[in-house]
């Protein structure tokens, strides 16, 4: 039998069985990894590799950002100041989410971080200010991949 149709086929009995994803997930690899017969020693080395990633580590840093300003009360203090700027604007706190995000990317070069950090913080107040749910997370979500396209000089 193939290692994919082993992969797959132990995920969806496990799924079956109630088993939760993330220990379906894990006993899937490990009967696979039985059945190719790897090494431990080499798939533990792999599995240390993959995640060993300085761009990956700034993730839960920027999370933990996003919560110390909200909870700090900064994020209502900004959200002020931009409502004095461009309160005004229609959508003007979506215009805020978009350059936010712009600035953030540019400087962390990490899409995900981006997402993470300023969704944590503008997420929220959008939501407060009457923006729909899903509206604030879609513009986000396709605003934090412009800091690669556009490198700001700061």
């Amino acid at each position: 039998m193939s290692p994919f149709v082993t992969l797959i086929g132990s995920f969806l009995i496990l799924i079956a069985l109630s088993v939760p994803i993330a220990f379906a997930i894990g006993l899937a690899s490990i009967f696979t990894i039985m059945q190719l017969g790897l090494p431990l020693t080499s798939v533990a080395n792999q599995m240390f590799a993959s995640i060993n990633s300085f761009p990956l580590l700034a993730v839960p840093f920027f999370l933990l950002l996003g919560r110390l300003m909200n909870d700090g009360g900064i994020t209502d203090r900004l959200l002020r100041f931009a409502d004095s700027t461009v309160g005004h604007v229609r959508g003007g706190l979506g215009h805020i989410n978009v350059m936010v995000s712009m600035m953030f990317a540019s400087l962390s070069g990490s899409a995900a971080a981006d997402t993470a950090s300023v969704g944590a913080v503008l997420i929220p107040a959008m939501k407060k200010s009457g923006y729909p749910a899903p509206f604030a997370v879609a513009l986000t979500a396709a605003s934090s991949v412009l800091g690669g396209l556009f490198h700001l000089p700061f």
